[in-house]
């Protein structure tokens, strides 16, 4: 299983939005009316418009390669205003904390948003123009998702407390572990009140209705999932089939490949989990472990010389300074790598073949020369290794699930309690 160190999980949430540019032009008919500037709703002293409520919509649509019909619009609407009150309400505390985002920041996340989906800033804002999208709405979404990763780590973290003892007892549930390993994507809706439940697993279902593909769910997971993992499209990696709770090893072990569960409801509030892939896990699978780094600088599909070079040059100008695992994923944070930070426990054999021989070889905490891939650069650190059966590994690796588990709890609740001290006032129907 995939593990990530939380602080960097949630951080990484500026580059949850990858709109997908290559073989997305035009998907938006450009023919649709321009909305007319109303007020949709009314999150304490801030108003969402219509035309602005439209250019989320159309940000939902275009990202996953929907068609833009009434149906469609009319299942995504009442996730996206729901997600949209979130994102005003994040903004509203970060301010009463004096949370602030520079431009240059905001200019960051947008550039590597570019460079994520193969396309230059200026195809990303004409693309995103001839669809209708406000380029102001988007930046005001990235703005949301940085906040929000500060305010968890400043605020939350700190309160996360994993033991010993359950760190043992979650080692000792490994025990009768199976050797079935599933590649599982999730996307997760909270439930803020006993009241909007039956609303939300509504929500639920429409969204699994819209999924036709793992891009779509990853793209959806990126709009509407509340979980750590939206920034990787859901990716949750791989997970042993024995570590997931009774009810939902009951509805996720029949799916096949590519298949998604029905809506399961938890403490933390409705998921929808797809299963990318199965595989039975050998024990040369899991001998040689690394714990990982990396900062990544994309790279067109295809990419000219002039690419390669100004990726590299990137690549060496910010591996200065760099001199810990820590230092990497502050770099990734601060370039909105969407790809890049503090990856966790890694098995060798799920590296891409340039990366693997690196990282079994390299010294610990030796940052690498730039490594250059057909997807991109990419600067890679060994934080740790493990070549003893993966125990030191497993032990970690259950940490940070834990410690994940926790933060997201904690996040869900934070967000709950936001929405109910404040007004909220609906206008659009939905």
């Amino acid at each position: 299983m995939r593990a990530r160190i939380c602080r960097h999980r949630i951080a990484h949430a500026v580059a949850a939005l990858a709109v997908a540019i290559a073989g997305a032009f035009g998907g938006i008919p450009g023919a649709q009316a321009q909305s007319t500037q109303r007020i949709a709703a009314i999150v304490n002293d801030d108003i969402i418009s219509s035309q602005d409520l439209d250019s989320r919509l159309r940000i939902v649509l275009a990202s996953s390669g929907l068609a833009n019909t009434a149906e469609a619009q009319r299942r995504l609407l009442p996730q996206v205003l729901q997600t949209y009150i979130d994102d005003q309400l994040k903004l509203q505390e970060a301010e009463r904390l004096n949370i602030e985002i520079n431009q240059a920041e905001i200019d960051g996340a947008f550039a590597n948003l570019a460079r994520s989906n193969n396309a230059s800033v200026p195809q990303l804002e004409q693309f995103l123009v001839q669809n209708g999208i406000d380029l102001g709405v988007l930046r005001e979404q990235l703005r949301a998702q940085i906040v929000w990763g500060r305010i968890v780590n400043s605020r939350l973290l700190p309160r996360v407390v994993v033991t010993e003892e359950q760190i043992d007892f979650a080692m000792r549930a490994r025990e009768n572990a199976t050797d079935e390993e599933l590649l599982l994507s999730e996307i997760l809706l909270p439930v803020y009140s006993p009241e909007i439940e039956n609303e939300v697993l509504q929500t639920a279902i429409d969204i699994r209705n819209e999924v036709d593909s793992a891009a779509t769910f990853a793209q959806l997971a990126q709009q509407f999932s509340a979980a750590s993992t939206a920034q990787n499209g859901g990716n949750l990696g791989w997970v042993p089939a024995s570590i997931l709770v009774e009810g939902m090893r009951d509805q996720i072990l029949p799916l096949g490949e590519g298949e998604v569960s029905q809506p399961i409801r938890t403490q933390a509030g409705v998921h929808l989990f797809m299963v990318q892939d199965r595989r039975v896990v050998s024990r040369a699978t899991a001998a040689t472990r690394v714990d990982l780094a990396q900062l990544v600088f994309p790279l067109p599909e295809s990419g000219t010389e002039a690419d390669v070079e100004g990726a590299l040059a990137a690549a060496s100008n910010v591996r200065r300074g760099l001199d810990s695992c820590d230092d990497v994923a502050t770099a990734a944070e601060q370039l909105g790598s969407s790809d890049g930070g503090r990856l966790g426990w890694q098995n060798l054999d799920d590296l891409t073949p340039l990366v693997a021989r690196y990282a079994r070889e390299a010294p610990v905490s030796q940052l690498s020369d730039p490594i250059r891939a057909p997807s991109g650069i990419y600067l890679v650190m060994v934080c740790a290794r493990d070549a003893q059966g993966g125990a030191e590994g497993q032990r970690a690796e259950v940490q940070a699930r834990l410690q994940n588990e926790s933060l997201e709890r904690l996040a869900g609740r934070y967000l709950r309690d936001l929405r109910k001290d404040a007004f909220i006032d609906i206008r659009v129907r939905v």
